[in-house]
């Protein structure tokens, strides 16, 4: 463990937002239809920060409203027994990591729970389509939706949450790969004098999500929390 969770969790940082570069360009500018929203979504705790880190960082200096759909609270993850919570604890505590993570990459953006049973998304995949329909009738054309994800996810969960994003039919829907795939995209990279939020975020994860995904985290320190992302 390399920073205490109580630290992390009870802290909610206000970012310092810095310049952001994806593949040398300057971001684009809000459109003349309004804030851009960037709906961030998310099949377990950690998911969001291990592949869609830059991107987050990148969408933030935009100006973009940031939202994160938390599909589930992370429950059945084998980590439970190491700690030794109930799963009730462990759901407690992946939430307090996300939570702390999201605020860290935010600014405390707006999140929303599903709730849907860790292991359980593809007998789910319809509330996940509903709220993408919600959400894009609620914040309009501008609205963008990024799934830390992809279609061939060997994950079931991850797989089924890519699925259910894509049938919601919006107007941009992209997913992401973890740190430790190779596959190419466009990537997103904090530059090196804006990392704070990026970093804190990391750290947030460091016990539960570290223990379950520790690999991952460590790709993603060893890239400069950069996000991959494909159509």
């Amino acid at each position: 463990m390399r920073h205490s969770l109580s630290r992390i969790v009870s802290t909610v940082a206000v970012l310092c937002l810095g310049l952001l570069v994806v593949a040398g360009s300057a971001p684009p500018s809000a459109t003349a239809a309004g804030p851009r929203t960037t709906v961030i979504v998310s099949p377990h705790p950690d998911d969001e920060t291990l592949r869609l880190t830059g991107y987050i960082r990148y969408a933030v200096e935009r100006g973009d409203r940031l939202i994160l759909v938390a599909v589930t609270d992370g429950g059945a993850s084998a980590v439970r027994a190491q700690f030794g919570f109930t799963v009730g604890q462990l759901k407690a505590v992946r939430r307090a990591e996300q939570v702390a993570a999201w605020s860290y990459l935010t600014d405390n953006g707006q999140v929303i729970r599903l709730g849907l049973e860790d292991g359980a998304v593809a007998g789910r995949k319809a509330a996940i389509t509903a709220r993408v329909k919600e959400l894009a009738a609620q914040y309009g054309p501008t609205t963008e939706f990024y799934v830390a994800a992809l279609l061939d996810d060997d994950h079931p969960d991850h797989s089924a949450t890519a699925e259910a994003v894509r049938d919601g039919g919006a107007r941009v829907v992209r997913y992401s790969r973890g740190p430790v795939d190779d596959r190419p995209g466009s990537v997103y990279r904090p530059t090196s004098g804006y990392l704070w939020g990026a970093q804190r975020a990391d750290a947030a994860y460091d016990e539960v999500g570290y223990a379950s995904a520790g690999v991952g985290f460590v790709a993603l320190e060893d890239s400069g929390y950069a996000s991959v992302v494909v159509p």
